[in-house]
């Protein structure tokens, strides 16, 4: 998946609520060898300058790093999109077409 992506010209970040530092997660991700352009962890998300002028913030706002979307397994991350204006793309982790249902959403951002 991560590598379908990146060939169509996405970067791929991992946006988490744990309080793991990046460096952490990172190199977590590359034993599994997935490499990715950056890492949101609770601290980076409650501390980014752009989530100021937000008097309650989501848990997660993918628009202040310049995220274009957002995957997420769920409902309550993609109610908080609807809400905040921000895309998300709920998956089941179960749904074995989850990873077509990402790619869709990347085709129709593309396209639109």
């Amino acid at each position: 998946m991560i590598a379908e992506l990146r060939r169509r010209g996405w970067k791929i970040w991992i946006y988490t609520t744990s309080s793991r530092s990046p460096w952490y997660i990172r190199h977590w991700l590359l034993l599994h060898g997935i490499h990715v352009n950056g890492i949101i962890n609770s601290e980076r998300h409650r501390t980014t300058p752009g989530s100021r002028f937000i008097q309650r913030l989501p848990s997660k706002f993918p628009p202040a790093f310049g995220i274009d979307l957002h995957v997420d397994d769920s409902e309550g991350v993609e109610m908080e999109g609807q809400a905040y204006g921000f895309r998300v793309v709920q998956v089941d982790p179960h749904d074995l077409g989850w990873m077509h249902k990402v790619l869709n959403a990347v085709d129709t951002i593309r396209l639109g």
